[in-house]
């Protein structure tokens, strides 16, 4: 069994013996009972699987000469990326990871953003990237959740976002935390990114538009009900009226084009050897999938930048169990 099948294993079982033994239905719950059983769970979690971490980086030690000196709980001296030991360098490195993050740091307020970024993914990224004290910027910022993903992991941030809305829920969420706010600026990215100078941010976290805004293509309220799940109603919702908003862009092939020039500009201010990650969505329309990862991936590596393609990774949202027929 992997750790985060383990993981889900353990939450599962602790919610299930809440039933049994003080009859307390976690799926019932709501307010903060909910999140602190909630955030329990993770912890406990957590610990557990870390172990199984901890084996699976002894078990490739055993057979990687280069790894027996580096114990999984150490930092390695090699390390010129993060501060991550051996054993949370392997976990991070799955490519599938599933994940049921607890909703904290404002999250009534930034859902009202839709489609906001949950801090402790951002976190994750911003850990495995940095150092502490490094900067990250993000140019689409939303409602902040690169920025208190940052406030988490004890770096700093600059973050670009052309919605006042979202900037104000942002600081709001501070105000009601108790939270020092990251410098935000409000304006197009492709304007504000010409402010910024070369070769100055360790790293780029961003979720920008997935596509220009598209019509209704997939099962709706139907499909929901007969299956209890939510199937996509449109492959975009629409995020402000701002006729600067890439969303507003009448084709593929434009937002493609205007995603890689302002790639060409965050690869500028970027500093040598440093990482930029971007959280895309394939786009669904007129009954075909459209690949828009690997598209923009192609883009880029066909305007003649300079830079490697890594790897994609995928989240996996765990909450309800899987339908059976």
């Amino acid at each position: 069994m992997n750790p985060e099948d383990a993981k889900d294993l353990i939450k599962e079982s602790i919610h299930q013996a809440l039933k049994d033994k003080f009859e307390i239905d976690p799926d019932s719950i709501n307010g903060a009972v909910a999140s602190h059983i909630q955030n329990a769970s993770e912890r406990i979690a957590e610990e557990l699987t870390g172990q199984f971490a901890q084996r699976e980086f002894d078990f490739l030690a055993n057979n990687d000469p280069d790894l027996k000196d580096q114990p999984a709980q150490k930092v390695s001296p090699k390390n010129n990326l993060n501060e991550l030991t051996g054993a949370e360098w392997l976990w991070f490195t799955k490519s599938v990871l599933r994940t049921s993050y607890p909703s904290i740091l404002g999250h009534e307020l930034r859902r009202k953003q839709g489609g906001n970024k949950p801090p402790q993914l951002m976190q994750e990224l911003i850990e495995f990237f940095t150092k502490p004290e490094d900067l990250v910027l993000d140019p689409f910022a939303g409602a902040g959740g690169t920025a208190l993903g940052a406030h988490l992991a004890g770096r700093r941030s600059i973050n670009l976002e052309l919605n006042p809305e979202s900037i104000e829920i942002y600081h709001q969420v501070c105000k009601q935390e108790g939270i020092t706010p990251h410098e935000f600026h409000f304006g197009d990215c492709r304007e504000l990114l010409q402010n910024v100078k070369d070769e100055s941010i360790d790293f780029i976290a961003t979720d920008p538009p997935y596509s220009p805004e598209l019509e209704m293509t997939m099962s709706g309220d139907r499909a929901n009900k007969k299956y209890d799940r939510q199937n996509r109603k449109s492959s975009y919702i629409t995020y402000s009226d701002d006729p600067r908003d890439l969303s507003k862009i009448s084709t593929f092939n434009e937002f493609f084009e205007e995603l890689t020039s302002i790639g060409k500009q965050l690869l500028r201010v970027l500093k040598p050897s440093r990482y930029l990650a971007m959280i895309l969505r394939d786009a669904y329309q007129e009954s075909r999938y459209i690949p828009t990862s690997a598209i923009i991936g192609v883009y880029v590596l066909s305007s003649g930048v300079n830079y490697v393609l890594c790897w994609p990774k995928m989240y996996i949202r765990s909450k309800k169990p899987p339908i059976t027929r």
